[in-house]
């Protein structure tokens, strides 16, 4: 079974929003067969940043779906989008 690499922006739902600690509630509730490879923080606007992570999971149907969904449950996540897919083996830009 191959890897994924999948990279989600996780936006959160205000400007007070401690990122370091939103990126350990998520990485708290990820399911077992998910692990998060890198993070970063990208400006939006007026002061509020994304969150952008990079995760690796193995190639299974629906485990993107259950990972949006677990983050969107996260407290003070606002919005969840997967942003990009390849396989491990290539990278991300």
């Amino acid at each position: 079974m191959s890897k994924l690499l999948v990279r989600v922006k996780v936006f959160p739902d205000g400007v007070e929003v401690n990122l370091d600690d939103l990126t350990q509630k998520i990485a708290d509730k990820l399911l077992p067969d998910i692990s998060i490879r890198s993070t970063r923080k990208e400006p939006i606007a007026f002061g509020i940043s994304a969150l952008i992570i990079d995760t690796t999971m193995d190639e299974k149907e629906n485990l993107t779906d259950e990972l949006e969904k677990t983050i969107s449950e996260v407290d003070h996540v606002s919005q969840v989008e997967v942003v990009g897919m390849s396989n491990l083996s290539t990278t991300l830009k």
